[in-house]
């Protein structure tokens, strides 16, 4: 009766622990579906960078005719004034600039944000994998000590 009872909470024991097993299928699929939707965030994030960039392109593109514009107005109407003052390319310079480094903090950001997520998820998929390992090998040892005991009994 006590073989019965033994054998009965081995057998228990073992289907619970094939039923919570990761296998290593699943923590391939899980990756995979991490790295996915990760790339599909830098695409997102990619996308956006250039939009930004563009935007910004297109508002210097605009503000050098205007400033050009303005400059050609005066000569036109201020005569005496026909040299392009040095204190206009600095300005321009300086504006340039100052978007260039607001879009590159920006994309740094996203990026560096991306890269805690990507670092993120590889641990929990290394975490997932390990776990899967160690609950594969208790399994194994289960089913070694079912086998011994079915020989023990026969």
């Amino acid at each position: 009766e006590k073989e019965r009872q033994v054998r009965q909470l081995l057998e228990s024991d073992l289907m619970r622990l094939r039923e919570a097993l990761y296998t290593s299928a699943d923590v391939d699929g899980l990756i995979q579906g991490l790295e996915a939707r990760l790339e599909n965030r830098l695409a997102l994030v990619t996308q956006d960078c250039d939009k930004s960039l563009r935007q910004a392109q297109r508002e210097l593109e605009y503000r050098i005719e205007t400033a050009l514009k303005e400059g050609l107005e005066q000569r036109v109407v201020q005569p005496e004034k026909t040299k392009v003052t040095c204190e206009d390319t600095p300005l321009l310079s300086r504006e340039i600039d100052r978007k260039i480094g607001t879009m590159l903090v920006e994309v740094d950001q996203k990026l560096e944000k991306m890269l805690a997520d990507a670092n993120e998820a590889t641990k929990l998929a290394t975490i997932s994998s390990a776990q899967a390992s160690d609950l594969q090998s208790l399994s194994t040892r289960l089913d070694q000590s079912h086998a011994s005991f079915h020989e023990d009994l026969g």
